[in-house]
């Protein structure tokens, strides 16, 4: 999965150069905008990829605790 996003990014990045524009800044700078996003974009991936790893990781126990009610709902008591 990791190979065909890494890859799609570096394709869309890699196809602004077949643009022609007249003046080189304004195609630096989507190319820049473009990149940018797409390295956004694959970070907030990555961070949503693994949810209870790291220092902003969700706790299990909450969950848990919302299970055992659950199950105690659907037992009657």
């Amino acid at each position: 999965m990791w190979f065909a996003v890494i890859g799609g990014g570096v394709v869309t990045v890699a196809m602004t150069f077949i643009l022609y524009m007249e003046k080189a800044w304004p195609h630096v700078l989507g190319v820049t905008v473009l990149a940018v996003l797409i390295g956004t974009l694959l970070f907030t991936i990555s961070v949503l990829d693994r949810p209870f790893v790291g220092p902003l990781g969700i706790e299990a126990a909450p969950f848990e605790q919302a299970l055992s009610v659950f199950n105690d709902v659907d037992h009657g008591n």
